[in-house]
């Protein structure tokens, strides 16, 4: 039953409040096992079989497999919806709830944060956002962190917001600053506003707040701005770099009890941005680069890096042993014109390591050198074979249709896993006259869908799009003597030719497909496995569904009546277990949108 009453709470969140509220006095006192008190003995243990989701995923890993087995393939076809809580906002719905002893914590996009009864879903408290400046046409969170007595959330307007755990108000409330490119501003020209998001779920260690930021992208050179460029006599590459200096990502690192930086790593390279040219990918594929065109024209796009954008998308995966953070990067900036940002470009399209404690880079693995396909997709520490020997691996299912496992130690590649979509003329030269069939297209195949790992099975499960595009490169306009510049051009093919697959992957024999589903549209919200032999996944025709993690086969569907766009989870309460997905979808050419809901199931009693 939904239930939206401020200020309401049931008798088990009374008792729950208290102690959240008691606790919150202790830091990371080890041991403290207060009902709702998160410190980081808890964190390191999260793992551990109980009914808590306490980390976007699910643990530091990042495996988002619930040991729970109340539900299994037996009983599946019990399930049913038990509760809603209706967000109230609409936009792209893609938050992830925490549970924590019996409490919810939720985002919504708009930035607002809700705590529930996880078991009846009656709000506890909410938060209401007011931003501070522009906000995005389609605002979006992914989610929350709960240590230490408080919540900690970014926000669409670039701000990290701790908010007390048992009653939702603000503790410190801190606006994070870009980049500054003062010293690269050509004179008289004023800095360029840059305006950035913090969407994914934070990852907290250590009495510090992970945040990667993200929306840097200003991927469009349209010809307005080719137009005014050359009639101001100004090289296009150069006017759009230095309209966009600034819009460099980064990885950073606040306080818990105060908000303060304490370190901060760019995903741009300022010295050797442009590294080896290569002329392959790390896997072979050939990348049909010019690379006498690209080394040409470096000396004039010098200042490409600090415009190159390589948002981070989602949360990273922390090995505490280690002390290593892992996450991905997504494509640099401008993607259309590529000539204009020559290089490999560091530090995009791959996965990156780094101290946790210092923010220094350990290494940089580059599945996409110069660019086309993000490796946004959720990083995930397994264990594989690297011939003889067991490793500790980093696996990355990104916008290239593959999963990619590097060492932990050294970002070496392991293994590139098989196709989870089809491929079509992969890294080939584009046509410039009627375009070139090319998949993945733009969209990419698993881009921010969260992958979910069984550790005991040794596979992962991929939900996936096939969304391929006809590329075309289209010439460019420049001033007499620039650079010859050409700008990608995609267009979608017909809906008939787009569909999604659901992948079982054999991780500890290289990658290998186990089975694959099909599904009428392409699959965006990500996987949910769980020890009851299930894999729950959703569409954005709003059919929420669950597999038999061993072949495939659909177990139970239910029909939410809204976009799936957000990944699954699972968690249990006095002995009952939930599985919970948000729902919604923000406007756009296919209708008004839906408002944003959360949306939970549980066996019939």
């Amino acid at each position: 039953m939904q239930s939206r009453i401020a200020g309401f709470v049931c008798a088990t969140s009374i008792f729950i409040l208290a102690a959240v509220a008691a606790s919150a006095q202790s830091n990371t006192a080890a041991g403290n096992s207060a009902p709702g008190h998160v410190d980081d003995q808890r964190l390191r243990a999260a793992a551990a079989a109980d009914g808590n989701w306490m980390t976007f995923g699910r643990d530091y890993s990042n495996q988002r497999f619930a040991p729970l087995t109340n539900i299994d393939r037996g009983n599946v076809a019990r399930l049913a919806p038990t509760w809603v809580y209706q967000l109230g906002t609409t936009g792209s719905t893609q938050t992830h709830p925490i549970v924590v002893d019996g409490v919810m914590y939720v985002t919504m996009p708009g930035n607002g944060v809700a705590a529930l009864d996880a078991a009846t879903g009656q709000e506890i408290w909410r938060y209401a956002h007011r931003p501070r400046g522009d906000m995005p046409r389609v605002p979006s969170n992914r989610g929350v962190a709960v240590a230490y007595g408080r919540v900690f959330a970014g926000t669409d307007d670039a701000r990290v917001i701790a908010l007390d755990q048992a009653t939702g108000k603000i503790v410190w409330d801190k606006t994070v600053a870009p980049f500054d490119p003062s010293a690269l501003l050509p004179p008289g020209q004023a800095k360029p506003d840059v305006q950035f998001n913090l969407r994914a779920a934070p990852l907290v260690y250590n009495g510090k707040v992970i945040v990667g930021s993200t929306g840097f992208e200003a991927n469009r050179v349209d010809d307005d701005f080719i137009k005014a460029s050359i009639a101001a006599g100004i090289d296009v590459g150069v006017a759009w770099i230095n309209a966009n200096l600034g819009r460099r990502a980064f990885v950073s690192a606040l306080d818990a009890q105060t908000g303060d930086e304490v370190w901060r790593w760019y995903t741009t390279k300022e010295n050797g941005w442009e590294g080896d040219y290569a002329t392959a990918a790390p896997d072979g594929t050939p990348l049909n680069r010019d690379i006498a065109a690209e080394k040409a024209a470096a000396s004039l796009y010098r200042n490409a890096w600090a415009a190159g954008s390589n948002s981070t998308w989602m949360t990273p995966a922390f090995d505490p042993a280690k002390g290593l953070i892992f996450v991905g990067t997504g494509n640099p900036a401008p993607g259309d014109v590529d000539l204009v940002r020559p290089g490999d470009n560091l530090f995009a399209n791959g996965v990156f390591a780094l101290d946790a404690n210092t923010g220094v880079l350990r290494w940089f693995s580059q599945q996409s050198p110069h660019g086309q396909y993000d490796a946004t997709g959720q990083a995930v520490l397994v264990d594989v074979k690297a011939g003889d020997r067991d490793v500790a691996g980093v696996l990355e299912c990104g916008k290239s249709g593959w999963c990619f496992v590097v060492d932990q130690e050294s970002g070496k590649l392991i293994f590139r896993s098989e196709e989870v979509v089809p491929h079509e003329n992969v890294y080939r030269a584009k046509s410039t006259g009627n375009g070139t069939r090319v998949a993945p297209g733009p969209g990419g195949a698993v881009s921010v869908s969260p992958v979910s790992y069984d550790p005991g099975a040794g596979v992962v499960y991929v939900a996936s799009r096939h969304d391929p595009s006809v590329q075309t490169l289209v010439p460019v306009p420049n001033v007499a003597g620039g650079p010859k510049l050409f700008k990608l051009v995609a267009r979608p093919v017909p809906r008939s030719e787009t569909w999604g697959t659901l992948t079982a992957l054999d991780i500890r024999n290289g990658g290998r497909v186990l089975w694959q589903a099909k599904t009428a549209q392409p699959l965006v919200g990500g996987t949910l496995a769980t020890a009851g032999g299930l894999v729950f996944t959703g569409e954005p025709s709003g059919r929420f569904s669950a597999y038999d993690s061993a072949t495939g086969k659909v177990l139970w569907t239910h029909q939410t009546g809204a976009n799936v766009g957000a990944p699954p989870m699972s968690y249990a309460v006095n002995g009952r277990q939930f599985v919970a997905v948000a729902t919604g979808a923000a406007p756009g050419p296919g209708g008004p949108g839906q408002p944003g809901a959360i949306r939970v199931f549980a066996l019939l009693q």
